[in-house]
């Protein structure tokens, strides 16, 4: 594969899908939420508490995978580890859609970004500049440090601790993790694949997934 053929490849099997499952999981978390006083007194209270239980398991491995740094022991799919790549394969790279990425970015706030004076390199330099600037990290994001924490010491493997001393994140600091995602996707994309995921801050789902969440969606919905 060339690089940009690489980069589709790392989009489309490693970050979109990590996108996809953790807004399920988030979608679906929330709904039941929101039905959990009629759930109440019902023989569904105790299903339901245990799809909670999943689906928050499934959130926060999705959300942590997307923001792993690689280690150097195997190839992994992850926002850091393609910055890292395009950042090494800077030269190699085909522009797609100058246009439409400089406006992504532009939307973001790099409102010096000119689509018809900025050259290949820039271009690569201004995404790579944003998101690595933006980067939510273990260091700087107390959210994603709770939900790794979370998935080392409960959900990869149980370690003999008391469990209700772990701190975890809101359904609305999990969504800012999400959210970053979904820019990046949007973006990288944009630049260097035929691929378009959206506008930033509206990923798009595409038309099968859109269509089971949305049949999930209203499974959980109904009235009980």
């Amino acid at each position: 594969m060339n690089p940009n053929e690489k980069i589709h490849h790392y989009m489309n099997h490693g970050i979109v899908q990590d996108i996809y499952h953790s807004r399920g999981a988030y979608a679906l978390l929330k709904t039941v939420g929101k039905n959990k006083s009629k759930l109440a007194g019902t023989p569904h209270i105790d299903f339901f508490q245990h799809i909670q239980s999943i689906l928050s398991d499934h959130l926060i491995i999705h959300i942590t995978k997307l923001f792993e740094k690689p280690s150097g022991r195997y190839d992994i799919i992850s926002i850091p580890s393609m910055l890292n790549f395009i950042r090494e394969n800077q030269a190699d790279l085909e522009l797609v859609s100058f246009p439409f990425a400089c406006q992504q970015l532009r939307t973001l706030g790099m409102v010096d970004i000119d689509a018809w004076s900025i050259d290949k390199a820039q271009l690569s330099g201004a995404i790579i500049q944003y998101f690595q600037n933006g980067m939510p990290s273990l260091e700087s994001s107390p959210a994603l440090q709770s939900l790794r924490v979370i998935r080392d010491k409960r959900i990869a493997h149980r370690e003999n601790i008391d469990m209700a001393d772990l701190k975890t994140a809101t359904f609305e600091q999990a969504f800012e993790l999400i959210e970053f995602a979904q820019n990046f996707a949007i973006v990288v994309s944009a630049a260097y694949t035929s691929t378009l995921h959206g506008n930033v801050n509206e990923f798009f789902f595409s038309a099968k997934t859109q269509k089971e969440v949305l049949h999930l969606w209203r499974r959980f919905s109904m009235p009980w």
